[in-house]
């Protein structure tokens, strides 16, 4: 097994696999998120060297200077499986074709994310964001120092931060107002079907909520089952499809929020990624939720309240 240590990979080469691959693994219809789960940071993937970092490793004996087999264009970001798969079959796995698979995946993760128009952050609170997925996204290149993305990928869960959490809130809105992220609306997805799939999504919608109860899940360790019976999740239904969006327990902000999850019923804006969608049903993996932007009207009385007060 070849995978780089992450001390061992420059913090901006690190950075850049995981956000150009979005944290999904590189293999071709694999599709395996390497985000969510335990561990510190909470990253499950396999940083996969393409040419092995010794000569008697997997595609070791290839040309390739000793400082660049720990870089960015040496490496390629897999599931454990599929990490396991390529080291023990070297024949059919060149490094040429991992290239290759490292490329169609990062450049089909740019084409879908490309897809719609911008959205801008005007949530009037944000009641749950999923830190990792949000600062690992493409968009959010550059509103980030390496430091500060190093420091919120350590993070396990939002639960117990103290007065910590209001500068993480806040630092994480300002990355959401100055990303300019692409998303297509949730009502496309008639149109668009299977071929949305990737894509980030914009909602402003009535949900129903379901299965987020104990603050117990909110603890560094929870993981999702992916079994929607069981896990925390919102949804509406739209026509004949139902529209599931999985709530990671540890990225509700505050004690409030985490009320509305479990109110059985709440209006709620944000931004999400579409996974899949067929003629029954659709699953979005929300980057971030909250109340819906304010009415210019109530704008307005709010303006006008604190020049008043």
């Amino acid at each position: 097994m070849t995978a780089a240590r992450r001390k061992d990979v420059p913090k901006a080469d690190v950075i850049q696999l995981w956000t150009r691959a979005y944290a999904i693994c590189s293999f071709p219809e694999c599709g395996r998120e390497l985000i969510w789960g335990d561990g510190d940071p909470r990253l499950r993937g396999a940083m996969a060297h393409i040419v092995a970092s010794s000569e008697s490793g997997p595609r070791g004996g290839e040309s390739i200077p000793s400082e660049a087999r720990n870089r960015y264009g040496n490496l390629i970001l897999l599931c454990p499986n599929h990490h396991e798969e390529i080291d023990a079959d070297i024949e059919r796995f060149t490094s040429d074709g991992l290239r290759q698979m490292k490329s169609h995946h990062e450049e089909r993760i740019a084409r879908q994310l490309a897809v719609g128009k911008t959205w801008q952050e005007e949530l009037s609170t944000l009641e749950y964001i999923n830190v990792p997925r949000v600062i690992l996204d493409p968009a959010s290149r550059g509103i980030l120092s390496d430091d500060e993305v190093e420091r919120l990928l350590g993070l396990t869960t939002l639960r117990d931060q103290g007065f910590g959490l209001a500068q993480i809130t806040l630092a994480l809105e300002e990355v959401l107002k100055s990303w300019a992220a692409q998303a297509i609306d949730l009502s496309a997805l008639d149109e668009l079907g299977e071929d949305a799939a990737g894509a980030r999504v914009s909602f402003e919608e009535n949900f129903r909520t379901k299965n987020m109860t104990g603050s117990e899940k909110q603890r560094a360790g929870f993981e999702l089952s992916g079994d929607l019976a069981n896990d925390p999740h919102i949804y509406l239904r739209r026509g004949d499809r139902t529209i599931y969006f999985p709530l990671d327990p540890r990225w509700v902000t505050t004690s409030t929020a985490f009320v509305t999850f479990t109110s059985g019923i709440a209006r709620l804006a944000g931004v999400g990624v579409l996974k899949a969608v067929n003629a029954d049903q659709a699953v979005v993996s929300p980057l971030a939720l909250g109340a819906p932007p304010l009415s210019p009207a109530a704008k307005a009385f709010e303006e006008a309240f604190a020049r008043d007060f």
